[in-house]
């Protein structure tokens, strides 16, 4: 019975991993969708999911909206996407052959790092004349007009609106639930406290001050790495802190710190003051902590000696800290472009070969796995999750690559400047190879990083 019951437990995370990618992607095809139909574009059917329908429902404006059985993503298929239809007469910048829009094939896989191994999203979109949408065009003499709604008949301005508004639909969404998560669950920031041996309280550090700025500037984390990479290559840093509900300002300088006597558990003695035992030596001095290199061997001083560690003397954990709402406004977008710099920065270093791949890429399979991980903890970790993936899908898709949103930005602004399209067929035969390389990174990525967890058990 207890088999049976973890049985269901994990197919219900699973459900809902599904559940929280579909947010997403349905988020993103909505954003299409409302721009679309405010600038004057004929949708033909706006689908939740993927597969068969479950409902469907056409409205008179001949629009489909449709709810489909395999909770994956879903799409919007605007008229005209797929077909080879010659240029109205006289219209020089058409060549007869409609682009791709902002949904039509776009069935991309999302890939990513977070610091803290935050995440990797996948995109799911039909074209309409994939799932049996054929576009209705007018006759005559047995060729195919193109409709004056048809996503290629409109100026090229619009359809960069109607190709930006999935992003910048993800990107909003996620500034604005984490705008509510930051006022009333918190953002996950570093706390610090003096480390035993050290001088950091009489610069003024206590035990669980939480670091808001650095520098006067507000300051944003996806892990620890990010805090202590600030550090780095400093002598003196200035750090605001909140405590007890107070913001404080505290100057911290690297100085030498020392060992410091443990028993024979390896816990650290204390002083009845409070303060931890230094160790010493037989003369009586205080015996300090001494730089090493990367072997660990003692790095020697001018004198030859080896040379005492100059360090800041805290130690940093993390913890959740709530603010006032417009005060949660504002960090949640710097907090949203700092994610946006971290994906980018890790997408720099898996093409440069900084990052391993194994460990920092996956496909669709890894992004659902751990999804499905990230929703078993509760809530709280999986909402957070959702909005970082939803900032990963945006980013993502706004790349110049084929079949992706900035890659149809790119010819879009290419016919705009030669005041003709490229040729649709090689455009759509560009965007074609282009998913299939996606999808073929996709399903090698899964590959390599199980192969990887099945090496390193």
């Amino acid at each position: 019975m207890e088999i049976f019951l973890n049985i269901l437990r994990i197919a219900g995370y699973l459900f809902l991993a599904f559940v929280c990618l579909s947010v997403m992607v349905v988020l993103h095809e909505l954003g299409h969708f409302i721009a679309g139909r405010k600038l004057g574009f004929k949708i033909n059917e706006f689908a939740v999911g993927m597969g068969p329908k479950i409902i469907s429902r056409k409205l008179k404006s001949g629009l489909i909206l449709s709810w489909r059985l395999i909770p994956i993503g879903g799409f919007c298929a605007f008229e005209e996407e797929d077909e080879d239809v010659p240029p109205p007469p006289g219209d020089k910048t058409k060549d007869g052959k409609n682009s791709l829009p902002a949904s039509g094939i776009e069935n991309t896989v999302k890939n990513s790092a977070s610091a803290g191994g935050a995440g990797n999203n996948a995109k799911d979109s039909l074209p309409s004349s994939g799932v049996g949408n054929t576009v209705k065009n007018s006759v005559s003499d047995g060729v195919k007009t193109p409709s004056p709604d048809g996503f290629n008949s409109h100026k090229p301005w619009k359809r960069l609106v109607v190709l930006a508004a999935g992003v910048v639909t993800n990107f909003v969404s996620a500034i604005i639930v984490l705008s509510l998560f930051f006022t009333f669950s918190g953002q996950t920031l570093p706390y610090i406290a003096p480390t035993a041996g050290g001088n950091a309280a009489e610069f003024g550090v206590e035990l669980g001050d939480v670091v808001t700025k650095v520098d006067g500037k507000s300051f944003q984390m996806l892990e620890p790495a990010d805090f202590t990479g600030l550090l780095k290559g400093r002598d003196t840093v200035k750090l605001t802190v909140l405590r007890k509900g107070e913001e404080r300002e505290i100057t911290l300088e690297r100085h030498i710190i020392y060992e410091v006597e443990r028993d024979e558990q390896g816990k650290i003695l204390y002083d009845e003051n409070g303060g931890a035992v230094i160790k010493t030596d037989e003369n009586g001095d205080r015996i300090p902590i001494f730089e090493t290199d990367e072997e660990g061997n003692p790095v020697l001083g001018g004198d030859g000696k080896p040379k005492p560690a100059k360090m800041f003397g805290i130690q940093v954990g993390q913890t959740k800290q709530t603010f006032g709402f417009f005060e949660s406004v504002y960090r949640a977008v710097r907090f949203s472009f700092f994610t946006a710099v971290k994906i980018l920065s890790s997408l720099g270093s898996l093409i440069t070969g900084g990052a391993n791949v194994a460990e920092t890429a996956g496909g669709p399979i890894t992004m659902i796995e751990g999804l499905t991980k990230i929703v078993s903890t509760g809530w709280e970790n999986t909402v957070y999750i959702v909005c970082l993936f939803s900032v990963n899908l945006a980013i993502f898709n706004i790349l110049p690559l084929p079949a992706l949103d900035g890659g149809r930005i790119v010819f879009t602004v290419i016919e705009w400047i030669r005041k003709k399209p490229i040729n649709r067929r090689v455009e759509g035969m560009i965007h074609f190879i282009g998913i299939v390389a996606l999808f073929g990174l996709a399903i090698l990525f899964d590959i390599i990083h199980f192969i990887n967890l099945f090496l390193t058990r």
